[in-house]
């Protein structure tokens, strides 16, 4: 398809849109409804200068469905939704999965992870994958950085532009990912807070990653995890055990730079521990864990 067809499909998809939106309600959701949906606010995405779908401002954050920025990007691209069809051992419906193949590349998504896989790559979401109307959203700034998008915000338009310009799809997980770090880290991840959030999960791994950046430490993922009289798991043969796909998604997720600890080098749990480092500075709680920095 060329690209004087694609600008055409786009700018007839931009006056449906405009007409759609003109006929609609900008607060489309108030909060007050007893429904599951979420309080947003419509948002225009601008693709390359064209209106090319509708996004959803939540907590100041724009969610966008899967299929309009594949679609967007290229219009071959073909995004599919799997709802399994059997119950669970416990009678529990199993959760669905997305599916897209675009520009060659293969994006996941499986119901209530937070974070998608795209090219083999783990992408974090923070806050889920909220749902309205049915769709499945995802924040627009991370389906952007799949892509290489430049993403710019119009407040007076209340509107997100999208610059294909400087496109480059992500670097795949094989060559992106040391295959050693994502084990050694899914292991002490998964011995040290396989029964918490991912955040928390995701922390432990920051931990051990602020640890390789610090002078105060060993300068390997590695030597970091097996320093003497470092980790309990260590000590007590429990980092030998296998990780759960949590643990590996949070061991990835550490590598792709995702922080929700900050500059912590040190963690514990008060409820099994009665002293730390007495000169230590707190930082965050998280679940069952406090994570703290250098005093």
């Amino acid at each position: 398809m060329s690209k004087k067809l694609k600008k055409t499909i786009a700018l007839i998809c931009a006056v449906c849109l405009v007409s759609a939106t003109m006929c609609g309600v900008v607060l489309a959701q108030d909060g007050t409804d007893a429904g599951a949906a979420p309080a947003y606010v419509n948002v225009q995405i601008y693709v390359d200068g064209l209106l090319t779908s509708r996004g959803y401002s939540i907590s100041n954050t724009t969610y966008v469905t899967l299929e309009s920025i594949c679609n967007a990007i290229d219009p071959g691209a073909e995004v599919e939704k799997t709802v399994p069809a059997d119950k669970d051992s416990a009678g529990q419906t199993q959760p669905f999965t997305i599916t897209a193949q675009v520009n060659g590349i293969t994006i996941t998504y499986t119901q209530n992870d937070n974070y998608l896989c795209a090219n083999g790559r783990y992408i974090y979401l923070p806050s889920g994958s909220p749902e309205i109307d049915g769709n499945s959203l995802f924040p627009v700034r991370a389906l952007a950085k799949i892509f290489g998008i430049d993403v710019g915000w119009d407040g007076e338009l209340r509107a997100v532009n999208l610059s294909t310009d400087n496109m480059a799809v992500l670097e795949s997980g094989d060559e992106f990912y040391n295959a050693e770090d994502v084990e050694l880290l899914a292991h002490i991840i998964y011995a040290e807070a396989g029964n918490q959030p991912l955040a928390g999960m995701i922390g432990v791994g920051d931990v051990v990653l602020n640890r390789v950046a610090s002078d105060r430490f060993p300068n390997t993922i590695r030597e970091v995890i097996y320093a003497p009289g470092q980790f309990d798991p260590v000590r007590n043969g429990s980092i030998n055990l296998t990780p759960t796909l949590a643990a590996y998604a949070a061991a990835h997720l550490a590598l792709e730079g995702y922080n929700t600890v900050g500059d912590s080098l040190f963690f514990h749990n008060p409820g099994s521990s009665t002293s730390y480092l007495s000169n230590s500075a707190f930082v965050i709680k998280i679940q069952d864990h406090v994570f703290l920095t250098a005093g």
